[in-house]
């Protein structure tokens, strides 16, 4: 995957739920499609490891690409298994 240079997107929210109930959402193959519109989620999530996501949006597909990276995401401290 080619990174780009210089560009970095950040974004921060709070989310009334659990920690373990925010990981599910963002890790299940079937609840990512549901709060994304559908989309694909590729990834293993081991640490800097690349994600995508990829669909159809208004007739155009689309891939949009990150990178996973525990150190800087505030519930990146467990794993799919519920290691730390």
């Amino acid at each position: 995957m080619t990174e780009p240079q210089g560009r970095v997107a950040t974004a921060t929210t709070t989310v009334n739920a659990t920690k373990d109930r925010v990981w599910s959402a963002l890790t299940d193959p079937d609840e990512v499609k549901e709060w994304f519109f559908g989309t694909h989620q590729k990834t293993d999530w081991a640490p800097g490891s690349p994600i995508t996501w990829s669909g159809e949006w208004e007739g155009k597909g689309y891939e949009d690409r990150a990178r996973w990276s525990p150190s800087t995401s505030r519930i990146g401290s467990r794993s799919p298994t519920g290691a730390r």
